[in-house]
């Protein structure tokens, strides 16, 4: 039976596959979506080694915007039902919305994939509440916006400093598994991204799990 446990165990790398139902986003998923080419493409990331695949509704790319949030649940809900019964993989959501938090985790997800990094005050306490695990990824700034004001000169301290104030939080909340992701490629520049990569250990805390969101970044 899939649970997020496979995440926190940092004996060796996991891999998470991300699928994204929307048309704008990093991923391939919303270009030519079908709810079957969707099945197909979470098959062959399974069959290929996902340890977890991340579903998302909304766009976070720079520029983007925000969509409703019955719009966001038409696109993530059934996605997440429909692999929750074919595949025994764990299942992230991308939200940043509370709402599609709590009907994802009761659809079948196993964690939340929040790029606003717990700044919703309603999805800390859903998550508190529900001791549903939680992925906390720095992003500067706000997707529309977050390219034009980029992080300081300083990013690899910017983002500890940020991390710490993020444990302290779950400590405060009584979170107890969370995962840190410094947010490549959010509010960043080519050479900041470039830095966090390279830098990786120095943000290691803890032992926390930290997540690297690689995929379809043009910058490497």
């Amino acid at each position: 039976m899939a649970t997020a446990d496979i995440l926190f165990d940092n004996s060796i790398p996991r891999i998470m596959g991300i699928f994204n139902v929307t048309p704008d986003s990093f991923s391939a998923g919303g270009k030519n979506f079908s709810f079957q080419d969707a099945i197909d493409n979470i098959a062959r990331m399974v069959d290929e080694g996902a340890d977890a695949v991340d579903i998302g509704g909304e766009s976070t790319r720079p520029g983007s915007t925000p969509v409703s949030l019955d719009e966001e649940l038409a696109r993530v809900i059934p996605m997440v039902e429909a692999i929750s019964r074919r595949f025994d993989v764990c299942i992230s959501v991308d939200t940043q919305k509370p709402q599609v938090a709590r009907e994802s985790v009761n659809a079948g997800a196993h964690i939340i994939n929040d790029v606003g990094g717990l700044r919703d005050e309603q999805m800390s306490a859903f998550i508190a509440e529900s001791k549903t695990p939680v992925i906390i990824m720095h992003m500067h700034g706000e997707p529309s916006t977050m390219q034009l004001n980029p992080l300081g000169n300083d990013p690899i301290e910017e983002i500890r400093t940020f991390f710490k104030k993020k444990i302290f939080q779950c400590e405060e909340l009584g979170i107890k598994k969370f995962i840190l992701d410094p947010g490549i490629g959010f509010g960043k520049t080519f050479n900041q991204n470039l830095a966090i990569i390279k830098n990786l250990s120095k943000l290691k805390i803890d032992g926390i799990p930290l997540l690297i969101g690689h995929s379809r970044k043009g910058f490497i």
